[in-house]
């Protein structure tokens, strides 16, 4: 093999390991954009969760006094 040919060998076989380094931490950054949003969807389902019981709890003590006032009437 000539030193050309070998010289060429050596540069393609660095932009390959520069091709997959580059892969590799984008891949990684991709992983770690996708753990954050994760975390985030969770605090958001974990928030509309807590409101909506806030809600059903506001509601159901509001038609207990409702009715205690509709009893009352009577």
């Amino acid at each position: 093999m000539s030193d050309e040919q070998q010289s060429s060998q050596g540069v393609q076989q660095f932009i390959q390991e520069l091709r997959e380094k580059g892969v590799e931490a984008g891949q990684q950054k991709a992983n770690r954009l996708l753990e954050e949003a994760r975390k985030v969807a969770l605090e958001i389902v974990q928030k509309a969760n807590r409101e909506a019981e806030e809600i059903k709890a506001k509601i159901k003590k509001d038609i207990e006094q409702d009715k205690a006032s509709a009893e009352a009437a009577l």
